[in-house]
């Protein structure tokens, strides 16, 4: 009998932002601006903490395999649009992406007699993370005396902490 245990984290988010604005008039302003704002935590964690004969608990199996996975994504999409038409008009279209995932992800055996019989005893930590950010900005001015601008700024953050650790006072076989 084996002794195989998981832990799966398989977070996602989508986000769509839009927005427009539009103006006219002898004096227009038109603006429109987007703000796109996600983040992820995750803790993911497998352990046999405090599994030995003082207290009456057994870590054995034939094959002995703790595993902790952490997959997450973030897909951003974040639109700011701004029109203006007059005799004097502006457009600005902006557009801010903020997308973060952080995560701590953790396989550990720790005071604790742990047996495999028959194969290697196995600690497996993973952690995977992507962002996909598509910020966009468009403006539109028209008139006499016309100006228009657009921007936009995306920021993606992925902190990842992951470990496989057998801690001191373990006794693996």
């Amino acid at each position: 009998v084996d002794l195989l245990m998981t832990a799966e984290s398989t977070a996602d988010i989508r986000a769509e932002t839009i927005s427009f604005a539009a103006s006219g008039g002898v004096g227009a302003f038109g603006h429109g601006a987007a703000l796109s704002q996600n983040a992820i935590h995750n803790t993911v964690e497998t352990r046999i903490q405090d599994a030995d004969a003082g207290s009456s608990q057994e870590a054995k199996g034939d094959a002995v395999r703790l595993t902790a996975t952490d997959d997450a994504d973030i897909n951003s999409f974040a639109m700011g649009a701004a029109a203006a038409v007059g005799g004097a008009s502006v457009a600005v279209g902006t557009v801010k992406a903020l997308n973060q995932i952080t995560s701590e992800t953790t396989a550990k055996i720790s005071n604790s007699k742990v047996e495999s019989t028959v194969a290697a005893v196995e600690l497996l930590a993973q952690s995977t993370g992507s962002i996909t950010a598509t910020p966009m900005a468009a403006a539109l001015a028209i008139g006499g005396i016309a100006g228009g601008a657009g921007g936009g700024t995306a920021q993606n953050i992925i902190t990842p902490t992951t470990t496989a650790t057998i801690a001191a006072g373990s006794a693996v076989t």
